[in-house]
């Protein structure tokens, strides 16, 4: 029966559509067909509709869930769906794009076109399995349960839950065999920080899933590794010591609700069991470690500051440990859940939405047990060395003053800022310390009241690193973008708060540099956003830098361990920056005139391009106006 036709107000999603447009061929001839386009299929109200060199209309018709286009679209061209679009799921593809956007009847058209012609099509049998995950993955409810429906031809194929068991995946290369109770708990990482897909989507396919009888203790072979916690896991019960991936409860407590977590442990799930994993995102700065060994579902909610997991997890643990052993596990770093906590990354994106979320799991952590306060990794490093890290690198997002409540609640229950790391870095210095050299902060300062936080809980600044012989100033003057926490260093240091904080402007580092000669040989100006740094940009916030750090005027000619002054440090600096400044200007040039729209020699180091204001030369700039 057809569709009435569409009232006269009516206006069709695919306007865009109707006009025939020359395909970009990227500079060669039109093929031969091609001159004259033949529309794609005709619209409700009778118009033409054609089609892009990207199948834009085929896919914004599933997207719209069209299944009555779809079907006049495949009759007019039935091998526009063929074998590629079931080769693996790619967001490209659109089988795929129907089931992660629910388009359930523009799918069911796309599935009986395919089951009709699969004998002719030559597809694996195995395949389309991953068609499921597609839809779990994006928390498709009514979508699952179509494929799911036995009473379709095409269910045993794409509707099988429970994918490839162990036993069958051990020795495949197949990368898609997840069970789909495994997959939608793998969209739980995404889904807590991105909202994408929705929290409650995901809920409600756990529930379904579990419902239909979806095994709570699926596990990930270890050949077929896929998704963000990618690892293996090793646990002798049950597995007898085999070695497979993440599982279930696992993946699930980066955003899985309490009601969700307890139902899984009392479907079988394992609270203890210990899971490798692969960092994919940045976790923690550090030892570029890749995996972590001995991971628990607890080390994992943690890291995704997920406070109601935890306190079902502590609920559902059973008699084989209490909560203060629980909050006292180690992964294969050392670190404790309450490591995992404060060095998140999720403190920062997840306070766009839930404020309240990295305190109340830090909260939890240390009511189990604050024995955990100070304890330190593998490289001597407590959670308080971590938070100050993580703080580090938020500066200048509008969430950086939570960081100020976290630094609170850890001094609270009795963090030491003295506390050194292996390298002899305090959590100050951690705070400050760009590794690799680079100076990685945006251009905003850090907060005064955090720093003053940190002396007033043991912390000195006069404290040098062990490893290079750095006080905080050392580190603080290389950011020429942050003169207002040297300014705020070097007044508290005048305070005279203590013996080793008097000597500060004149402290050396290992190689006997003072921070003049660190601002002087090493400051660091980056470009904001689109805006371009010139030379003249970094003298004049080197020359600031060094005004802030210079009062004592004969630190000027203080020769380092290289016997080099911060006088001639600053001549050589300027020298590299203009240096490096006109290559660059000249490769621009040159790829302009690469591009026929060359516009003769760079200009001259005299003049700012398109400004007319004067830049001074390296000769000009003398240090006296420092």
């Amino acid at each position: 029966m057809n569709s009435p036709p569409p009232p006269a107000s009516h206006v069709s999603s695919y306007q865009s559509f109707r006009q025939r447009r020359a395909f970009d061929w990227e500079g060669y001839s039109t093929p031969k067909g091609w001159e004259t386009q033949e529309s794609a299929v005709t619209d409700d109200d009778g118009a033409e509709l054609y089609e892009t060199e990207c199948s834009s209309l085929k896919r914004a018709i599933i997207e719209n869930d069209d299944a009555n286009l779809l079907k006049r679209y495949l009759d007019k061209s039935p091998c526009s769906i063929g074998p590629h679009d079931m080769s693996e799921p790619d967001y490209v593809k659109h089988f795929h794009l129907a089931a992660s956007c629910g388009s359930t009847n523009a799918l069911r058209v796309m599935l009986e076109h395919w089951h009709e012609r699969r004998d002719t099509l030559h597809v694996d049998a195995q395949v389309p399995s991953w068609l499921l995950g597609s839809a779990c993955a994006a928390g498709r409810v009514e979508t699952a349960l179509f494929l799911m429906d036995e009473s379709l031809p095409w269910a045993r194929d794409m509707g099988n839950m429970h994918g490839l068991r162990p036993e069958n995946a051990r020795n495949s290369d197949n990368s898609h065999c997840k069970s789909a109770i495994l997959t939608t708990a793998s969209a739980y990482s995404a889904s807590s920080v991105t909202g994408t897909p929705p929290l409650h989507r995901l809920e409600e396919m756990m529930s379904m899933l579990l419902d239909k009888g979806a095994c709570a203790r699926d596990f990930q072979p270890n050949k077929t590794l896929f998704g963000p916690w990618t690892g293996f896991l090793t646990r002798g019960e049950g597995s007898a010591g085999e070695k497979v991936s993440q599982t279930v409860l696992s993946s699930a407590m980066a955003g899985a609700s309490g009601d969700t977590v307890k139902r899984l442990v009392h479907k079988g799930a394992d609270v203890h069991v210990h899971a490798t994993i692969a960092y994919m995102d940045r976790v923690f700065l550090g030892p570029p470690e890749l995996y972590a060994w001995s991971v628990t579902p607890l080390h994992i909610g943690s890291l995704h500051l997920n406070a109601a997991g935890i306190q079902a997890l502590f609920d559902c643990r059973g008699s084989e440990a209490t909560v203060a052993d629980m909050v006292m596990c180690r992964d294969s770093y050392g670190r404790t859940p309450l490591h995992w906590a404060a060095g998140s990354w999720h403190i920062e994106a997840m306070a766009r939405t839930n404020e309240a979320s990295a305190i109340d799991t830090i909260k939890l952590l240390l009511a189990a047990n604050r024995d955990i306060i100070n304890m330190r990794d593998e490289a001597g490093d407590t959670p308080l060395h971590y938070a100050a890290r993580n703080y580090r690198l938020s500066v200048g997002s509008p969430n950086k003053t939570w960081f100020s409540a976290i630094f609170t609640l850890l001094f609270e229950n009795g963090a030491d800022a003295s506390l050194r790391s292996n390298k002899g870095r305090t959590p100050l210095h951690q705070m400050f310390y760009r590794p690799w050299g680079v100076v990685q902060s945006p251009p905003n300062s850090l907060d005064a009241a955090c720093i003053e936080l940190f002396l007033a809980h043991g912390a000195k600044l006069g404290d040098k690193a062990e490893a290079d012989g750095r006080t905080v100033l050392h580190y603080a003057a290389r950011n020429l973008q942050d003169p207002q926490t040297v300014q705020f260093l070097r007044s508290q240091s005048l305070k005279g708060c203590s013996h080793d904080d008097v000597g500060l402007l004149y402290a050396r580092d290992a190689m006997d540099n003072t921070p003049l000669h660190v601002a002087a040989a090493q400051g660091v100006l980056f470009s904001s956003g689109a805006q371009c740094v010139t030379p003249q940009d970094r003298i004049k916030a080197q020359q600031e830098m060094m005004r802030i750090l210079l009062p004592p005027l004969f630190l000027l000619d203080q020769e380092n361990a290289d016997g080099m002054t911060p006088r001639q440090l600053r001549k050589e600096r300027i020298r590299i920056w203009w240096q490096d400044y006109e290559a660059q200007q000249a490769a621009a040039a040159d790829r302009a005139m690469g591009r026929g729209r060359g516009r003769g020699r760079v200009a001259s180091r005299g003049t700012r391009r398109g400004h007319g204001t004067t830049i001074l030369s390296p000769n000009s700039q003398d240090i006296s106006d420092v």
